[in-house]
Parts: structure tokens; C-alpha cells; sequence
């Protein structure tokens, strides 16, 4: 099992490992090439992660800047070629902290608390990132609510 991974180097995330198991038993039964299986979690995070900001800013500034701003991070090349091109999971790990800025700004405080602290937990992101990040969010929303 995972309980020796980590007895040498690796930069997968913990809750990340068990995706890549769940990926290998797809990949006996599913005739995807492994190339592209394992890639798609971090494409479908990048998806998933340019709609909720789509959302997001769309409820702050109104639909148009919200297909911008989407579109500035799904078109980012730096982002297509982190996960679709080298497969790397950095967005599977971001998009908790997206989705926890969705619910803060819609109000929902302890979804987005909670959310951000299995994120934590998970070691998904760093401390100091979801204490700064809530901070910021936290005070331009409320000014914007103002």
C-alpha cells in the first residue's frame, strides 16, 4: 500500500496517489492509452478550475470579463502544457482553493472554510497560501458587497 511511498523522494501529493491507483485499474479496463489516462485528471481539474472562475468573476463583474478571465487561464500555455502536455498535477491541487473562493464569495463561509481546510489537510496547498488567499478574497468581496 502507500504507507512506504513516501520512505523515498516523490512530489505526488497524498490524496493524489490514490487517483493514479484508481487510474490503473481504468487502465485494465478501459482502452485509453495510459498517456492520456493519466493526464485527464489535471485536464478536467483545468476545466472544472476555468468554469469557477468563470462563475466567480462573472457574479463579481458580469458575464463578459467572467469569459475572459476564464479564458485567461484555460488558453494560458503555461497551464495546457502543465497538465495536458507533461501531465502534472499541480491543478488537481488548486482547484480546492478555487472552489473554496467560489463559496466564499457566494457567502457560504463554512463551505468554503471547510473546504479549504481539507485542501490544508491533504496537503494540497500550504498554510500560508489558504490563510492569504482567504484574507484577500475575504476583503475584496466584502468591499465589493459593500
Amino acid at each position: 500500500a502507500f504507507s512506504r511511498f513516501y520512505e523515498t523522494w516523490s512530489d505526488y501529493l497524498p490524496g493524489y496517489l490514490y487517483i493514479l491507483w484508481f487510474l490503473g485499474k481504468l487502465k485494465n479496463i478501459l482502452p485509453i492509452p495510459a498517456e492520456i489516462l493519466y493526464k485527464l485528471p489535471a485536464i478536467f481539474s483545468d476545466l472544472a478550475t476555468g468554469f469557477l472562475i468563470y462563475k466567480i468573476v462573472s457574479a463579481l463583474k458580469g458575464q463578459r470579463w467572467g469569459l475572459i478571465a476564464s479564458s485567461f487561464y484555460v488558453f494560458n500555455p503555461a497551464v495546457f502544457a502543465n497538465s495536458a502536455l507533461w501531465g502534472q498535477a499541480d491543478s488537481f491541487a488548486a482547484m480546492p482553493v478555487v472552489i473554496s473562493v467560489y463559496f466564499l464569495t457566494r457567502g457560504i463561509e463554512t463551505k468554503s472554510s471547510v473546504i479549504a481546510s481539507v485542501a490544508k489537510q491533504s496537503s494540497l496547498v500550504t498554510c500560508h497560501h489558504a490563510n492569504t488567499l482567504k484574507c484577500h478574497i475575504t476583503t475584496e468581496c466584502s468591499s465589493m458587497l459593500l
